[in-house]
């Protein structure tokens, strides 16, 4: 499974649309690349639409909330025609 638009376009969207990780004036703040890693596991129905999401991986759970947000209101996935839905993973890191 994948976002539509591949994954170069679905990690744009989460930088753009990520809260965390920024200072009151929006600008993005450092932090270790790994140090802030959320991994989800969810399905992907055929028509795109991501259900059962699950934190199955968290360095540190002030990112989960935000993770599944974005996955949630993120563009549509695609998966293989010949199969109903597919349980997949994705590592949100947050900079």
């Amino acid at each position: 499974a994948e976002p539509l638009g591949g994954f170069f376009l679905f990690e744009k969207y989460i930088k753009e649309n990520s809260s965390i990780g920024k200072d009151e004036q929006g600008n993005q703040a450092y932090q270790r690349r790994g140090q802030n890693k959320v991994t989800l596991q969810f399905k992907v129905d055929k028509q795109g639409n991501v259900y059962d999401i699950a934190v199955v991986g968290t360095k540190n759970s002030k990112f989960d909330k935000q993770a599944i947000q974005l996955l949630k209101n993120g563009p549509l996935w695609k998966i293989d025609e010949h199969y109903e839905y597919v349980q997949t993973m994705y590592n949100f890191y947050f900079n």
